[in-house]
Formats: C-alpha cells, structure tokens, sequence
C-alpha cells in the first residue's frame, strides 16, 4: 500500500520504505543478483554474494543494492529538503551537499560550510573571514542559538577539509544535523520575520497606524 505522506529510509530486506525513484513510501519486491557470466571479459565475472534488486510495488522502478547493504542506483539524496525561504545561491549548494551525502561525509560537511558561508555574506556583505562576520552579526543582535550553529557548520566544515578529531564516519548523528542546523538558521533569520510580517500586514490598518504613532512617540 503506498503512503505518500511518509518517509521512511531504504534498507536492505525491509518490506516497506520510501522508493528512492518515485519518493512514495510502499511495499517493494525483493530479487537476487546473478550474472554467472559477462560475454566479452576476460574471466568469468560475478556479482559478490549478496547484491540485490529492490523493486518498488508502486512504479515499478528498481533500486540496486550492494553486498555491504548500500544503495548502488539509483544515488540516493542524503538530507531533508532545504527550506524553501532559502536563498538560492545557498540552496544550490545545500542540494549539491544532499547529492554527495551517501558519497563522501568529507565533501558533504565542506559544501554545507561554504552553504552558510554565502548565507552569511547575504547579511554581513563588508569583507571579513567568516568567522569576523559572525563576530560582527553577533553585535548586531543575533541570536546566540543562530550563532552556535552558524560556528558548528563552520567549525566542521573547516575540520573535514583537513585530518582532525573529529569523525564523520563514526558520528552518525553529525551530518544530519548540519542540515538541520543549517534550515534552522534559514527559518530564524528570514522564514519566521517573513511570517510574522505578512501575519501584521494582514491586521485592520487603523490598529496598524495607531501602533505605528504609539512607537514612533516613545
């Protein structure tokens, strides 16, 4: 049965997650890899025990699966959807982020740093490292919460770059907060104003003008 308002991650063997072709959570069909022999190869080639084909009930698309119970095809997108307020010069990157996620941790967490860094010289365009920009946001009021994760995505984006304490593979916690920290920071810096503006805007103009005079005589 197919569930379209669910998501829930493939895994080899599972009966039902959500298709990585169609994106719709439902039941898929599960077939053995045998290819005993490939005309024209020097040796006789085989799959290593184990591969699988995946076959989603819905569409009919097939999913690939290696002996380490990895997606091979399709490429699989490995972060929440970017929220939608996103610039897009930042959500470009963020997508190319999503795209390498299943292919290298290293890559993902560096293309998420150089995402919040366009971001951050949207708000802070005078020159500066990333780092003296935050400082100066900061000053300006931001949020500390908004900064902690503005440092984090920072902090590990440089760190993946280079050998360091930190290990995207054993962590698998860290990336998916990366994204999630960098949405968070979209949605406090321009989704939430934005709803709140519009919210005010749709008020009587009369109690709109009269907290415009009461403001404007303090």
């Amino acid at each position: 049965m197919a569930m379209p308002g669910n998501h829930v991650a493939p895994i080899q063997g599972a009966k039902v997650f959500t298709c990585p072709d169609c994106k719709v959570c439902t039941t898929h069909t599960w077939h053995g890899v045998d290819l005993p022999y490939i005309p024209h190869a020097s040796s006789k080639a085989k799959f290593p025990k184990g591969w699988q084909w995946s076959v989603c009930d819905h569409c009919r698309s097939a999913t690939l699966w290696s002996h380490e119970g990895k997606v091979v095809y399709p490429l699989l997108s490995g972060g929440p959807e970017p929220n939608p307020d996103m610039p897009q010069a930042v959500m470009n990157i963020y997508n190319e982020a999503r795209a390498v996620r299943n292919l290298s941790a290293r890559s993902c967490c560096t293309l998420l740093r150089l995402a919040v860094q366009d971001l951050i010289d949207e708000l802070e365009p005078a020159s500066g490292s990333i780092y003296e920009k935050i400082g100066r946001l900061v000053e300006r009021g931001l949020d500390p919460t908004i900064q902690k994760a503005m440092d984090s995505l920072r902090i590990v984006g440089n760190e993946s770059a280079h050998a360091s304490s930190i290990s995207l593979d054993a962590d698998a916690e860290m990336i998916p907060a990366l994204f999630d920290m960098l949405n968070l920071t979209v949605w406090h810096i321009l989704s939430r104003p934005r709803h709140v503006d519009q919210f005010f805007a749709s008020l009587p103009e009369g109690a709109r003008n009269a907290i415009q005079r009461r403001d404007t005589t303090q």
